[in-house]
């Protein structure tokens, strides 16, 4: 597996505080300064940059997801905060403002994601927080209803940093970043663009059709401390991981979270906000290099999971 990550030509880069790879039509980057948020294109030459669209008119730092839609259009997910609360919202181009997405007024989620894979239309995933205890919630927004079904996807934990959820024909894979609890030797705090970060450990759980658990953990990277993630199916049959870690960056790829073959790749700056899109047999890969710093920048590269 070869990994080259380049460095794009971006102004003012050291205001960014996240990026994510989107396909409208072809691969392009959304990269955020705040709420604000713009689309580059060409990012094999000259990038080209123009604004996409504002997150939320709130003053907390939020964080967001984001999916292209025909047009030119997006939607988003994202967090907003209040008082000893912290709704997940949606929001389409053209709307003023944003929907909540759960039914409970009073209730605190973190790390709104768009489920990946086939058939994911309309199902989102966030983590809910109450008394103590993390557990991640998928929402099915595909009904005409004011509020989306729930359901969980896992039993209550003491804590989970992230949580990605993949579909295929045949069920889901739950992938959880969780708190290392002493498993790191001399842990050091990550800078990323909603707060600091401890690393953690990855930890995978294959789901039948019905969410059900159908198998064991499984600890992903053969025990890697990472400090960020992002997942991709690959067509129906391969899975497609990319990581920060404290000396650079690791990508995977495998049939399941069992048989992943990954590769560390050391860069002498941290990463930050790492973004995986997968495109036929290409898988683009990009983040933020030394963020909030003078030399902060935007590495992408590509490899093709053929080889």
């Amino acid at each position: 597996m070869d990994i080259k990550l380049q460095p794009l030509a971006i102004k003012d880069a050291a205001s960014l505080t996240r990026v994510q790879l989107v396909k409208q039509p072809d691969v392009r980057l959304l990269a955020a300064s705040g709420h604000h948020v713009s689309i580059l294109s060409n990012l094999a030459g000259p990038v080209d940059s123009k604004p996409a669209f504002e997150v939320t008119t709130g003053f907390e730092t939020s964080t967001w997801e984001a999916q292209a839609l025909a047009g030119g259009k997006f939607s988003w997910i994202y967090t907003e905060a209040g008082s000893a609360i912290n709704w997940v919202m949606a929001r389409s181009t053209g709307e003023e403002d944003g929907a909540r997405v759960h039914s409970e007024a009073f209730a605190v989620y973190t790390a709104p994601h768009y489920v990946r894979g086939n058939r994911s239309e309309g199902l989102i995933t966030a983590i809910h927080h109450e008394k103590g205890q993390a557990r991640v919630m998928v929402f099915d927004r595909r009904q005409a209803t004011e509020f989306a079904l729930s359901r969980p996807v896992d039993p209550g934990r003491t804590g989970i940093k992230d949580a990605l959820l993949v579909r295929d024909s045949s069920g889901f894979w739950l992938f959880l970043l969780l708190p290392a609890n002493g498993a790191v030797a001399d842990p050091k705090p990550r800078k990323t663009g909603t707060g600091t970060r401890m690393p953690g450990l990855v930890e995978a759980i294959r789901l039948d059709q019905t969410l059900k658990a159908s198998g064991s953990p499984i600890r992903v990277f053969a025990g890697l401390p990472v400090y960020e993630l992002d997942v991709a199916a690959a067509g129906d049959q391969r899975l497609v991981i990319f990581a920060t870690t404290a000396t650079g960056v690791v990508a995977g790829v495998g049939a399941s979270a069992s048989e992943l073959v990954f590769k560390e790749i050391p860069l002498q700056q941290a990463v930050a906000s790492p973004t995986l899109l997968v495109e036929q047999e290409t898988a683009h890969m990009a983040g933020i290099l030394d963020l909030g710093g003078d030399r902060a920048t935007v590495v992408y590269g590509s490899i093709h999971l053929d080889r």
